[in-house]
């Protein structure tokens, strides 16, 4: 007999999981994928638009002129002007301040796009652990998510805030980054009214909390041995709760393509407009709609039942 670890079953769950979703969500909303597919064109459009406005290669010639003219190595002068702390007034003539203030842009465009392209490879890293059955993990991914727009908001208004992010790689310049800028980055995520999100992704997938247990909870009836308490390796068993967990999920990531212009206020509207949003939105409304017939099909009965089994009704 060959032996079986838990690691190799919870794989194996993991690949058939993926494609139970798959079908059984192309049952409940049969253009789910296409649905899905247009909320990645959105964020690969959005790229391409950044990428036709970011000013990088005027805002680097000013800092790499600064830099020759001191007759310094490219890194070297690099380095020395994105740390330089300048003292006196600010004012509009000094070069070596406008220098920096043009490295700094330069570095924060280039993070900004970093992060850009992290929202589109978070989006679909949440949506393989739903597909996979996992939601806690999908909403960690949403928690980041409120943060790394928070950032792009952050690093537009204060460029000089760019090198700091990129130093932020061992844990006690991470540690320092945080600490200096938490507070503003929340208060970010609260005016982009990202903020209920934010608090409840933490809830649930940051600290080991109820809210992240309590959908793997199996007990008694469920696993047929009465009284055995265990987490399984899924939090969803039943497609409904499925299709029920990833409207949510998209209607947030809808939420993200309708703030662009506070995002990213560089791009013309008319480029904005070529981002296809509508399909997104035309998507979450068809399937909305199935979503609530199902969801009176269930009853509040049902859908505890299918969360819990008797136990969520207290029998």
């Amino acid at each position: 007999m060959v032996e079986i670890t838990s690691l190799e079953y919870l794989l194996v769950a993991d690949a058939e999981n993926a494609l139970g979703s798959t079908a059984n969500l192309k049952i409940l909303v049969p253009d789910v994928l296409t649905g899905i597919e247009g909320f990645v064109a959105a964020f690969d459009a959005l790229a391409k638009a950044w990428e036709g406005v970011t000013g990088h290669d005027e805002a680097a010639k000013v800092a790499n002129a600064w830099i020759e003219g001191q007759g310094m190595g490219g890194k070297a002068g690099f380095h020395m002007l994105r740390d330089a702390t300048l003292l006196g007034p600010d004012p509009d003539e000094d070069e070596t301040r406008a220098a920096q203030k043009q490295l700094h842009r330069t570095i924060a465009i280039l993070v900004r796009a970093h992060l850009t392209n992290r929202i589109r490879r978070d989006f679909l890293f949440g949506l393989s652990d739903l597909f996979r059955l996992r939601v806690s993990g999908a909403h960690g991914y949403l928690r980041l998510q409120c943060e790394t727009v928070a950032q792009l908001v952050l690093m537009r208004g204060r460029p000089g805030v760019a090198p700091d992010w990129l130093n932020a790689l061992d844990h006690q310049e991470g540690r320092l980054f945080y600490k200096a800028r938490h507070r503003r980055i929340k208060q970010i995520i609260r005016a982009l009214g990202l903020h209920h999100t934010y608090d409840q992704a933490s809830n649930e997938a940051l600290h080991s909390r109820p809210g992240g247990i309590s959908r793997g909870l199996l007990i008694g009836g469920k696993t047929r041995l009465p009284g055995e308490v265990r987490l399984a390796y899924q939090e969803i068993d039943d497609p409904r709760l499925l299709l029920f967990e990833l409207l949510p999920y998209l209607r947030f990531h809808l939420g993200l393509l309708e703030l662009l212009d506070k995002l990213y206020p560089e791009i013309a509207p008319e480029a904005l407009a070529a981002i296809p949003r509508d399909e997104c939105r035309q998507f979450l409304d068809r399937a909305g709609e199935k979503a609530v017939q199902h969801r009176k099909q269930m009853g509040k009965r049902g859908v505890l039942l299918a969360l819990g089994g008797n136990e969520a009704l207290g029998e």
